[in-house]
């Protein structure tokens, strides 16, 4: 998180900082979670148009709850 932190301050400033960061942060967890998932269904040999629908629902569900709540407690703990 402190990669995305840095980065986040790099190109936004002031009121929008923590906006983008939290944004930015759930984009990449969604994104993360939902390579995961589609690495277990490969590995387990799940035909992946059957489970498409619950990976993606599961993915943005997880990839925003740990974005949204990781990031908040990354932001308590950095120094603004």
């Amino acid at each position: 998180m402190n990669t995305i932190w840095n980065l986040t301050n790099r190109i936004y400033h002031g009121k929008h900082l923590v906006g983008a960061f939290l944004a930015i942060n759930s984009i990449c967890w969604i994104a993360g979670v939902f390579l995961l998932e589609i690495l277990v269904s490969l590995l387990t040999g799940v035909a992946l148009g059957t489970v498409f629908a619950r990976i993606i629902y599961s993915a943005i569900l997880a990839g925003a709850v740990i974005g949204v709540f990781g990031g908040l407690v990354h932001l308590m703990r950095t120094d603004l």
